[in-house]
């Protein structure tokens, strides 16, 4: 964490340069360690942002093409919400969801009960005896369903419903699959065999 100390340091190493040069460093400096400042120094870098953007963006316009100024740009497009940044992307899966959508908060106590009864279901099914290709497929079958509806609805859940619509239409695509060998069990063995221009 980036204090109000650490700021005032960082302001005293940079006390003798020209104005333009030392407005843009503290900009440049709050832009790649804005994750890392304290609330009171992200206000003071936002208040900065806001008053110096013109001068920012005169600077940037002053500097010969090239990496310092793609960087530059960057640091602007972070501070104005513009850039995304991977590590943020993959944090927003690895926090829980904001059910803040009332549908959303709904339908999980539904998912969560249909999807226990499959479970259920897979779990007694299991303990009964099986032969033949068709009763192994189904219940390879089941169990991928299973593990698409989770991924679908995690993907719901943190708004990547694109995405989710993947998954729901492999586990729709399974599920014709498993319709098709409980009413002809012959194909299951041709689905698991190798020759692909028959299956």
């Amino acid at each position: 964490m980036i204090t109000k100390d650490d700021w005032i340091n960082y302001l005293k190493t940079i006390q003798g340069e020209p104005d333009n040069q030392k407005t843009f460093k503290m900009l440049q400096y709050g832009s790649q360690n804005y994750d890392q400042l304290s609330p009171d120094v992200k206000t003071i870098i936002d208040n900065l942002f806001d008053s110096a953007e013109q001068i920012f963006i005169k600077a940037m316009a002053s500097l010969p093409e090239g990496k310092e100024k793609r960087q530059c740009q960057r640091s602007h497009d972070r501070i104005k919400n513009r850039r995304f940044y991977v590590k943020h992307l993959l944090q927003s899966f690895e926090k829980p969801p904001a059910l803040d959508i009332s549908i959303l908060e709904k339908s999980r106590k539904v998912f969560v009960d249909r999807l226990q009864n499959a479970l259920d279901f897979m779990l007694d099914v299991t303990k009964k005896t099986h032969k033949g290709e068709a009763e192994f497929a189904k219940l390879g079958l089941i169990s991928l369903c299973i593990n698409e509806l989770l991924c679908a609805r995690h993907l719901i859940e943190h708004h990547y419903i694109t995405q989710a619509y993947a998954h729901i239409r492999t586990t729709n695509e399974i599920l014709d699959k498993i319709e098709l060998f409980h009413q002809k069990p012959e194909w299951a063995k041709l689905w698991a065999s190798n020759d692909e221009k028959s299956i």
